[in-house]
């Protein structure tokens, strides 16, 4: 796994061994960017279940203006603080804690929301829940939505539109624009 684009292309990114995490594949991150590569650039991104870190490090290289790792496992902030130093980006804070305990309490706003927590649990509608209940999603932000091609969630919500459902191999994509 690698960083795909910008100031920090081609450093190779180390991930947790085992099955505690799923990185997303170079494949899946560089279609991914390529349809929200307008959306990145002087944006706020908040990474939740951060895993490696990758596509909030990915975000960080193509010229995010600020991004923030959301990861409770403490066996990946090893990894994500060394992949981190390893690209040399500055603007990049990780924060171990639990996803919904950073939701409750935090004041930000983000550009760009990133959910890619384990499959096959619905905690990415739970996380949209949260965003939209505590307003942490700016006017026209975007969400984006990696998940299992056998979890047959439907993304209903008010305030948020479907952009684009795509399926890569055993992983769908899902974009969805607040749309105040």
């Amino acid at each position: 796994m690698r960083v795909i684009s910008g100031k920090a292309r081609g450093i190779k990114l180390d991930t947790l061994e085992g099955t505690d995490t799923r990185p997303t594949t170079d494949r899946v991150k560089e279609s991914l960017f390529s349809s929200i590569q307008f959306d990145i650039r002087n944006s706020k991104i908040l990474d939740l279940f951060s895993g490696s870190g990758a596509l909030g490090i990915e975000s960080s290289s193509r010229g995010a203006s600020e991004v923030i790792l959301i990861e409770e496992n403490k066996k990946c902030k090893a990894i994500i603080e060394s992949n981190i130093k390893k690209t040399g980006l500055t603007n990049i804070k990780l924060y171990v804690k639990d996803a919904f305990d950073y939701l409750t309490n935090t004041n930000e706003k983000f550009d760009v929301i990133l959910l890619d927590p384990p499959y096959n649990n619905k905690l990415e509608i739970k996380a949209i829940e949260y965003i939209l209940d505590r307003n942490i999603l700016n006017e026209n932000g975007l969400i984006v939505i990696e998940r299992d091609k056998n979890d047959k969630i439907k993304f209903d919500f008010d305030g948020l539109e479907l952009i684009k459902e795509k399926k890569y191999g055993n992983t769908v994509i899902v974009l969805l624009r607040r749309n105040v």
